[in-house]
């Protein structure tokens, strides 16, 4: 085999492994994409709207600095900006800030985790250690029942006196 001949198949296989690594880095990173901000409907479609103000929620979810207040129904965050930003169920209206995003919602739960995945019960005191927050919406959308399922993890970091979490009695 000439020396040519060689190269141009050397110069191939480097092709190939370098567009298979690029696929795998592409499809790990959607991967890890999904997993952060995954909206799944059952029972329906979302329309292109209410995907939308979903998709809305995940992020300034993501990308908050800190958590203000948090309830079954809503949820105060600020914003890397320094901007107060409020999600909160009123009646069968999805506000935020007070303006409406999304309409028909039958039952909508938010629910807070600490960094080790620990379920957090509504108390103030339990505020710098959220740092995962999912919520379950059942609503009507055109004419089906739709139940969505989403989330999104924070990735804001508190200070270390914060994640000591005191279990039973008073703290030290």
């Amino acid at each position: 085999m000439s020396s040519r001949a060689r190269h141009r198949m050397e110069f191939g296989f480097a092709g190939i492994a370098a567009a298979g690594l690029f696929v795998l880095l592409r499809v790990n990173l959607a991967a890890e994409r999904a997993d952060l901000d995954a909206i799944h409907c059952y029972g329906g479609r979302l329309s292109a709207s209410d995907r939308s103000a979903l998709e809305s929620l995940n992020s300034d979810l993501h990308h908050a600095s800190d958590v203000e207040d948090i309830d079954s129904r809503g949820i105060r965050i600020r914003r890397r900006s320094g901007e107060i930003r409020e999600y909160r169920l009123t009646g069968e209206t999805l506000r935020m800030d007070g303006e409406p995003v999304l309409r028909g919602i039958r039952s909508f739960h938010f629910e807070y985790r600490d960094c080790a995945g620990g379920l957090l019960t509504l108390r103030s005191q339990n505020l710098g250690h959220v740092r995962s927050v999912g919520y379950v919406i059942r609503m009507e959308s055109r004419g089906s029942e739709i139940t969505v399922r989403s989330g999104s993890e924070m990735p804001f970091h508190a200070p270390h006196e914060e994640y000591a979490i005191h279990w039973g009695g008073a703290a030290d």
